[in-house]
Order: structure tokens, then sequence, then C-alpha cells
């Protein structure tokens, strides 16, 4: 599964990842994650093929009960979190996340979480073949933050407001 995502202008750079998923059929999570985050470039409304950046986090991830069931299946609802490596994208631009846990030699699967029953994402049958549009949107959140530059033009207009008001009382 994958899901589009936009930065916007001045915050392009990823730094971290939010989701949430559950452990079925029997509602029980692995010991430990194998969590692998993608971010693939658009290709016309799907994802390409192959991913432009790749982080294996495996267990790195925050993992949380939040308390709330999956009210399709009655199954726990995690939120997770992952750091990952400042990755620069191009603000304005389509991407797509894919988050994958590899659950392999444990009882359940792990879904990926919708946070809306109508959106835009994308599912394949395996790494290397195509992707097929898909009716939902996941649940997730990128974590990124402002361009060096933004920093800079703050740091600036603050300094002509501190400027400007010493200059006002001087003039007292």
């Amino acid at each position: 599964m994958a899901d589009n995502f936009v930065l916007g202008v001045g915050s392009n750079t990823v730094t971290g990842v939010n989701w949430s998923g559950s452990y079925y059929p029997t509602n029980s999570p692995t010991a430990t994650d194998n969590f692998l985050i993608r971010i693939f470039g658009d290709l016309g409304g799907v994802p390409d093929t192959n991913p432009i950046f790749s982080f294996s986090v495996g267990n790195a991830v925050n993992r949380i009960d939040s308390g709330i069931d999956d009210a399709t299946w009655s199954i726990d609802i995690y939120n997770y979190s992952a750091a990952i490596p400042s990755t620069t994208l191009v603000a304005g631009t389509t991407y797509w996340l894919s988050v994958v846990n590899d659950t392999s030699g444990f009882t359940d699967d792990w879904l990926w979480e919708n946070s809306n029953p109508v959106g835009g994402s994308a599912f394949r049958l395996g790494d290397g073949s195509g992707w097929s549009a898909h009716s939902t949107e996941l649940a997730f959140q990128i974590t990124a933050v402002p361009e060096p530059e933004i920093y800079a033009m703050l740091l600036a207009g603050l300094g002509l407001l501190g400027f400007a008001a010493r200059r006002k009382k001087s003039n007292v």
C-alpha cells in the first residue's frame, strides 16, 4: 500500500513519519516489528515502480495502543512513529509513502489503517510490479521541517523589529 502527499512551500525536509495500523486476525502484535518506510515519485496518479528513498527502520519504532478499536475488525489500532534520516524533497510535488511491516513467521498480518474511506491510495502485489489505484486514504502524517532560509528570514525579521524598537526607545 502507498498513499500520496505533497509538502508545503517552506517545508521540504522530511525527518519522520507517523502512521496507524493493526494486527489481524488475532489482534496479537508481533514481539518485534520490522518496518520498511519508502518514498516513491508520482507516475501519473500512482507511485513509480521503484522507490527514490528507502529506510529500513525495523523495530526502531514507537508503538502505542491508541485505545481505539478498528470498526470493521474489532482489533486494536496502534499509532507508530519513526525518525528517518533527513530527506530533502521538492515542495509542491506529489510523492507516495509506503509503510510495510514484515510479519512473516507470526500468526497475524499487519494492516495499515485507513483515515478516510474515500481518498487516493494505491496497492500492488509485490516489489517491482505496477501499482493500482485504491479508494481509501491511509492514516499517516509526515514530519517535515522548514527550509533553512525560513529560519534566516525569521531571525532577520526579529532583528529588524528589535532594532526598530530600540531606535524608537532612544528617540523618546
